[in-house]
């Protein structure tokens, strides 16, 4: 699966390799770039565009290449239909979905916030909703939870009103695990300077969180923007160790979070429940459920003029 990650992490580090192909990511290149030797071709996601690759080899060597990037909609739009046989079977598992993620897994009394303007950017009650299971999944002492926005999708507002598998599966798309890991209060600044960096491109590494409160002013120079940050209450002491829930994707160095990327794991995603599956399973046990903006979130100087209409890419 090739990605922006496999482009700067994998293929300079790894000899051998003609081409990585296939992946889902939000960008998408016009022709393959060559790192370290090796084909890297990234086509985006959405099925929006698919890439032709031909490889011409010689005595076991890849000497050439030729690649093709074909739009989906074009093609649609000359006249291309797809297989009976394949649309029929397509067709087939969507009806077995939509009975499954249609059912009703309970309600909102108010109305969740996955808007990109705001998970992006501030604090949302979603954002906190999510943030909030996942330091309380294992009833254990975890102290606080981090929740990249980009990880929540859709950019709508769901309710107040009935909610769906499939609303749940829709925001939370992607594969990721609940982890927990054993941060200093340092690592943790750290963190939050990091998830506030890069606001004025909406991008998806702002944190949502629980079980503390930080304020950010986004007049000051990156890296200087988080002013205040206080752990149930107190302020953050840069030397206590703290037992902080987030996801893999985050726990990995993802949205650069590469202060996250090596510390002692005390749950591992392997053993760590789908995101997806923890929020149905919650929605479903509390219905009603209430969540609501409680200023855990404070934004000094917001200028949000200088927001870009669009994110940058999430390879989450």
């Amino acid at each position: 699966m090739a990605s922006p990650v496999v482009e700067e992490e994998v293929a300079p580090k790894v000899d051998g390799v003609d081409a990585y192909v296939g992946d889902h990511a939000a960008l998408d290149y016009e022709t393959p770039k060559v790192v370290n030797g090796s084909l890297v071709s990234i086509i985006g996601d959405e099925f929006k565009y698919l890439a032709e690759l031909h490889l011409d080899v010689e005595d076991g060597e890849v000497v050439s290449h030729e690649f093709t990037r074909h739009s989906l909609a074009e093609a649609v739009d000359r006249g291309l239909e797809p297989n009976t046989e394949v649309a029929d079977l397509v067709r087939s598992y969507q009806d077995q979905l939509e009975e499954e993620v249609g059912e009703e897994i309970g309600r909102t009394e108010t109305t969740l916030d996955a808007r990109e303007k705001v998970v992006r950017r501030e604090e949302s009650n979603l954002g906190n909703y999510v943030a909030e299971k996942m330091r309380n999944h294992l009833d254990a002492d975890v102290d606080v939870a981090l929740m990249n926005g980009g990880g929540i999708r859709t950019s709508e507002q769901y309710g107040p009103g009935t909610l769906t598998q499939r609303d749940i599966i829709n925001i939370f798309p992607f594969g990721n695990r609940l982890t927990v890991l054993e941060v200093t209060g340092e690592t943790l600044r750290s963190a939050l300077e990091n998830g506030v960096s890069e606001v004025e491109r909406l991008s998806g590494r702002f944190p949502q969180v629980a079980g503390m409160e930080y304020t950010w002013d986004m007049s000051n120079e990156v890296g200087e923007r988080i002013t205040e940050v206080t752990v149930d209450g107190d302020p953050l002491d840069p030397d206590t160790t703290y037992a902080l829930a987030t996801n893999n994707f985050i726990s990995g160095g993802g949205d650069g979070y590469e202060m996250l990327a090596d510390a002692p794991q005390t749950l591992k995603p392997v053993n760590g429940p789908l995101l997806s599956s923890l929020l149905i399973r919650r929605i479903e046990a509390e219905t009603p459920i209430a969540p609501e903006r409680d200023g855990r979130i404070t934004v000094k100087n917001a200028n949000w003029e200088t927001v870009a209409a669009e994110k940058i890419p999430l390879f989450a």
